[in-house]
């Protein structure tokens, strides 16, 4: 018994820090989006801050996963591949803050959300406030989450039976 409750220890163990390792990357990504949607954007004659080009292919691909969002007092940015999701991040950072969160999209599609309070100082030396977005799809982070749990039970429930069966080995050669 003590065998088998090691064994799905480790597992559970194992299964633990690979979904938060895998949580991070999916942050540290998000951080990226939004570091490169900050550096490609000039607020525009409406006063809407706007990036001049999207670096990442799949902003540009509706239904590809990965959306993002500029808002701000006069107006908001909405990349392509947010039209129609029905993306609805709720936080709203102070400039200099950051915030994750968990969201639906309008399909069910869960995501992960990063926003990023900033203030843009602009040419007549006014500020203002906006909020950037990004969020990606966890779906895909789900399935591996899946087949990883799959893979660590049958690993473990195999290491389990060799053992037990090493041991039964063992007793019966010594008795």
């Amino acid at each position: 018994l003590l065998l088998v409750a090691a064994a799905a220890i480790a597992a559970w163990s194992l299964e633990s820090w690979y979904r938060d390792l895998g949580l991070r990357t999916r942050q540290e990504v998000l951080e990226a989006q939004v570091i490169a949607l900050i550096a490609s954007a000039d607020v525009d004659a409406g006063g809407r801050l706007v990036p001049q080009n999207l670096a990442e292919p799949r902003l540009a691909t509706p239904g590809s996963g990965l959306y993002a969002e500029i808002v701000g007092s006069r107006g908001s940015w909405r990349s392509p591949s947010a039209l129609g999701s029905g993306l609805n991040l709720a936080a709203q950072p102070a400039a200099g803050e950051r915030s994750f969160e968990r969201a639906r999209l309008a399909d069910g599609t869960r995501v992960l959300g990063l926003s990023l309070g900033i203030r843009w100082e602009l040419e007549d030396g006014s500020a203002r406030d906006f909020v950037v977005r990004a969020a990606e799809s966890l779906e895909p982070w789900y399935q591996e989450i899946a087949r990883v749990r799959t893979w660590l039970a049958t690993g473990s429930a195999l290491l389990a039976l060799l053992l037990l069966g090493g041991l039964a080995l063992a007793l019966r050669i010594a008795l």
